[in-house]
This record gives structure tokens, C-alpha cells and sequence, in this order.
């Protein structure tokens, strides 16, 4: 299912995420809900789930209320499969990958159907191994002295992960509806890092890191449907144990143990319904969410020179939401517009003080137009406003070494920021598409180093913007030059604009930069039972802050076979090839 939505023009990934060119924040739904699931979480869901599951995959650059998120979306719709006799099928999968990682993975589906319900199971399993190699050169300035800092971390993983999903939907009628779904998955990442540090050319000692991480997650699922009404919940329980054991290379003494217990409790209560009304529709529902997470994080230094960090914090968190919206078809126009209301409430007890991180109220006004040019263009516009808070991973407030010199520290002071952003697209037979947009997000976060001048130490911290501007062009041009090849160009443009101060530094910088993506599709065999793509992107620098993220330069390859009536496909990949 991966690979069906990066097929679709304007889709891409981006490290662990899914975004829709042209949007500063892409979300993936499943059947028009959000879920509980992280980024990375849904992006690995979804290349394990078998292409055949889907019914089709939707996207929005302003997403409907009832989906419960704000912004641009994709959603992944999964069939309701029905029988007038109860039927059996399944499909099994496997793949083998092998780089500068190898890694493994199996699953099955079964499904069980009827004429009023189906039930649906899947059991997956994967293992990876995995090398690292981590560049890190920078001037530490301390007392007016200059510092050249050079550090090569080299990291190596053992990893294996299991997931169980099942899902169960049934039709009391053809007005009224249950979906329940459960997902249970487990991740058990191991890995050893080996981090020499140079100050001026010369090693001033080489950490050798051993971590084993632990992380279960449930995640429950359910909606009601009785016409136009739904009324449903999700729920999150997800649990994390981290161990780090630090010691120097050369005289095997530890330096620092490290552990680190999560709890995390997400739960989400939704209804939402629509009326027709004269020749429109009336929209409106409710939304209540609330996440309780805890974080007990120990690092104990053996050395006096750094003493002992301990965090113990506890974050709860309450959302209520309220919305109305009106959706209309006037001949060639079409027009959505919704309106909601939001409380948002957040405390923070760090080591037993407690303090209010956030209290207010917010609107957040959207529209989307639809205007039929010609029976094969449309033009269409939409304009929305979101509000996007930290991942747990970032605001839990837990702190990792790379070495004694490098860390990474998370804050649950890292505040929610809110985007603006407007979209005008013109597309001709829902293939060529030339777009503009624009957004704004004062107080994005985002990550930089910060090196105290008071030691050589240095840390990765996040921290939000004062301001985050976003204007930028966008063109898709595919083109068949046979009925069997067909090749796509993806081009966006992008001027950003960023202030702020971080640690005292001031900073108002402006680049422009862009992104091209060529893909190639060619269909072979007299049965057109071999498929290749070949796929080449080239991003630009990108402004971050007051730095630079370097450009990047990558092509893949794949080839399918499927053998004539196996039932089977056979996919070969290669990524990084350039």
C-alpha cells in the first residue's frame, strides 16, 4: 500500500513521514478518522498492508471536520468485503533487503466474510540489521578559544519487531454500521554505537554505547454508523524502556548508565453528523481528546565531573473541539466551509512542580472551492488553519548521549504552533496539475545544536520559531509515451523565510530553494506481467534556522514480477543507487 500511494502525482516520503507537496504538514487517515499512531508507526502500517485491502486512497489539502485532523491528508479507505456465503481468503508476503542494512519481514491476512460482516487478521514480523555512520564537525568557542571538534559515530543494530492487527466490521442494516479494529505491535531495538572524539586533530577519548530499547504499543479503534451519523473512539497505550551503558574504549571503565521508563495513555471520543438542508449540507460534530504521558528518565554520570540528571515528569493534556461547517454544489462550483472551536488545556509536573503549560481558545476557520473550468480542468482553492503539537518523543523531556561530548535533549516546554495556509491549484484531466502556495507558522519548532560556552559540551535542542514563512510553486507534468512507458516530473519551488533567537543568538534569514523528482514506469511481458520504475529526486539546500541542510541526490529502482495465475509477486528494489 507504500508504494500505491507514492505512485499518486504529489505524494512523497520524507524520512519516517508522508507529505503532499504543496502542504507544511501532511496527515495519514484510515477510513476518514485519524488514529493514534505515529508517523513512522502509520508509514510501517502501511508497508505491510497488502495493496488488495484497499479500496482507494483519497487526498485533501483541506481535510473534512470529521476527519479529526486539520490540513493537508491522505486517506486510505479499506474495503468492506461481502458474499451472500461466508468465504475464506488470505495472502501471505515476504521480503529480504540488503545494503549497508539487512533486514527481513513475513506476514499473513486471512479474511472472513459474509453477507452482513468481516473479519480480518493479520500477523507480521520483521527483523533488521543494520550500520550507521554519523559525520559531525563544528568550532567550540570557549574563553575566546576556538575548538575544532570532530566526531564519526559508528553504529550498529540488531532489531526485530511484531505486529498483530485485526479488524471486524458488521452491518446491522444498510443504514447502520460497527468497525472495530486492534492493533498490538512491538519493537525491540538493540544496537551498539562506537563514537571517537577529536578536539584539534588529536582523540580525547572514543565512547562505546550499548542500548537496549524496549516498546510495546495497543491501539484500539471504533465507530458507529447510523446514516449520516458516527459516534466513536481510539485509544493508545504505548510503553518504552531504554537502557544505555557508556564506557571508554581504552580503559573499559563505565562512564554512564542511562534508563529511561515511558508510559503513554491517548484516548479520543468523537460524534459528528450532516444534514441536508434547501440544496446544501449542514456539518457538525465534537471532539474530545485527552494524553496523559510519564517519563522517568535517570542518567548516573560514575564520573564526579558530571554528577547525576534525573527527570520525572508527568504531562496531561485535555482538547475539546466543536465544529460546524457547510458544504454546497452551485452549477460548476463547489463550496466547503467549516468553522471550529477549540479549548486546549496543559500541565506539566516536573519532579514534583507543577505548572500550566498552555490554557486558551482558538478558532480555526477553513474553505475549500471547486470550480469546473472545462469537463477536463478544474480549478480549486482552499484555505485552512491547523494546530500542531510536539510528538511524545519530543516533549517527554528525556535526554540521550552520543558520547561525553554530544546529546540530544527533548522539552515538554516545546510549544504547539499554528499553521495558516492557503492552496490554488489548476488540474486538467486530473493528471497535470500547476500550483501555488503559501503558509505561515509563527512559532514552528524545530531542531539545532547548541554548544555551552561554559564546557565542551553540546546538544541537539528543539525550540520554536518566532516566525515561519512558506511560499512556493508546484507543477506535475506525466506524460504516456506509449501504452506501456509513462513517465511523471514532480517540480516544487519554495522561498522560506525564518526568525528567531535561540540561546541568545538572534537570527532572520530567507532562501529559496526546490525539489524535482523524474519517475519512470515501463510495463514489459507479452501478459504485462513485469513492471520497472525507475525513480531520480534532487532536493536543494534547505534553510534551518541559521543553517543549512546539505542537497540530496538519490535514485531507486524497481522491478515486479508477477508469475501468470501464481497469485504471486515477486518485487526486486534497489534505493540509494547514486
Amino acid at each position: 500500500t507504500l508504494d500505491l500511494l507514492l505512485e499518486i502525482p504529489g505524494i512523497e516520503q520524507l524520512d519516517d513521514n508522508m507529505n503532499l507537496l504543496g502542504t507544511g504538514n501532511t496527515l495519514v487517515v484510515i477510513n476518514g478518522r485519524r488514529t493514534n499512531m505515529s508517523p513512522k508507526e502509520m508509514i510501517t502500517y502501511l508497508s505491510t498492508l497488502p495493496p488488495s485491502l484497499v479500496k482507494s486512497i483519497e487526498v485533501y489539502y483541506d481535510a473534512p471536520p470529521q476527519f479529526g485532523v486539520r490540513g493537508g491528508v491522505i486517506n486510505v479507505v479499506l474495503q468492506r468485503k461481502r458474499s451472500d456465503k461466508l468465504k475464506v481468503n488470505g495472502s501471505a508476503w515476504t521480503s529480504v533487503y540488503q545494503a549497508k542494512k539487512y533486514y527481513q519481514t513475513a506476514g499473513a491476512v486471512l479474511n472472513l466474510y459474509q453477507k452482513k460482516w468481516m473479519w480480518e487478521t493479520g500477523l507480521s514480523s520483521g527483523f533488521m540489521k543494520s550500520n550507521k555512520r554519523h559525520v559531525f564537525e563544528s568550532y567550540h568557542s570557549l574563553d575566546g578559544t576556538i575548538t575544532e571538534v570532530n566526531n564519526v559515530t559508528k553504529r550498529y543494530s540488531n532489531s526485530s519487531a511484531m505486529k498483530l492487527a485485526s479488524r471486524f466490521n458488521y452491518d446491522f442494516s444498510k443504514k447502520s454500521k460497527l468497525d472495530v479494529s486492534y492493533i498490538y505491535r512491538t519493537d525491540e531495538p538493540c544496537y551498539t554505537s562506537l563514537s571517537p572524539l577529536y578536539m584539534d586533530g588529536e582523540q580525547v577519548s572514543a565512547s562505546l554505547s550499548d542500548f537496549d530499547v524496549a516498546k510495546k504499543r495497543h491501539i484500539f479503534q471504533a465507530n458507529y454508523a447510523y446514516q449520516k451519523l458516527n459516534v466513536g473512539g481510539n485509544f493508545l497505550y504505548y510503553k518504552e524502556v531504554n537502557t544505555q551503558d557508556m564506557c571508554d574504549v581504552d580503559d573499559k571503565e563505565r562512564v554512564l548508565e542511562a534508563h529511561v521508563l515511558q508510559k503513554v495513555k491517548d484516548g479520543d471520543f468523537y460524534l459528528n453528523d450532516s444534514r441536508s438542508i434547501g440544496k446544501g449540507q449542514l456539518r457538525y460534530g465534537v471532539d474530545m481528546r485527552w494524553t496523559d504521558s510519564r517519563l522517568d528518565d535517570h542518567n548516573h554520570w560514575l564520573e564526579e565531573r558530571e554528577g547525576n540528571e534525573k527527570r520525572n515528569n508527568v504531562q496531561k493534556e485535555q482538547n475539546y473541539e466543536v465544529y460546524g461547517g457547510w458544504v454546497q454544489k452551485m452549477g460548476r462550483l463547489n463550496l466547503s466551509a467549516q468553522l471550529q472551536l477549540s479549548y486546549y488545556h496543559s500541565e506539566l509536573q516536573h519532579n514534583g512542580q507543577k505548572m500550566t503549560l498552555w490554557n486558551y481558545v482558538s478558532l480555526f476557520p477553513s474553505a475549500t472551492i471547486n470550480y469546473k473550468v472545462t469537463e477536463a480542468s478544474n480549478l480549486v482553492f482552499s484555505m485552512s488553519t491547523n494546530r500542531l503539537s510536539p510528538p511524545y518523543s519530543i516533549s517527554s523531556g528525556r535526554k540521550a548521549y552520543f558520547n561525553t561530548y554530544i546529546s540530544i535533549a527533548n522539552s515538554p516546554l516545546v510549544e504547539p504552533y499554528r499553521s495558516y495556509d492557503l492552496h490554488l491549484n489548476y488540474v486538467v484531466k486530473g493528471r497535470y496539475t500547476v500550483g501555488l502556495y503559501s503558509s505561515i507558522a509563527p512559532h514552528k519548532y524545530t531542531q539545532l545544536l547548541y554548544q555551552d560556552p561554559k564546557m565542551l559540551k553540546a546538544s541537539f535542542e528543539y525550540f520554536n520559531l518566532t516566525r515561519n514563512e512558506d511560499l512556493g510553486v508546484l507543477l506535475v507534468l506525466p506524460h504516456n509515451w506509449t501504452n506501456r512507458v509513462m513517465s511523471r516530473l514532480s517540480a516544487f519551488g519554495l522561498y522560506r523565510y525564518q526568525a528567531g533567537e535561540f540561546h541568545g543568538v538572534s537570527f532572520d534569514n530567507g532562501m529559496v530553494s526546490g525539489k524535482f523528482q523524474l519517475t519512470n514506469n515501463a510495463v514489459l511481458g507479452k501478459r504485462k506481467n513485469l513492471a520497472l520504475q525507475l525513480n531520480t529526486t534532487y532536493s536543494t539546500k534547505v534553510m534551518a534556522a541559521y543553517a543549512e541542510d546539505a542537497a540530496i541526490f538519490n535514485s531507486s529502482f524497481a522491478m515486479t514480477w508477477t508469475p501468470y495465475h501464481t497469485g504471486w509477486s515477486i518485487i526486486l528494489k534497489g534505493t540509494d543507487l547514486l
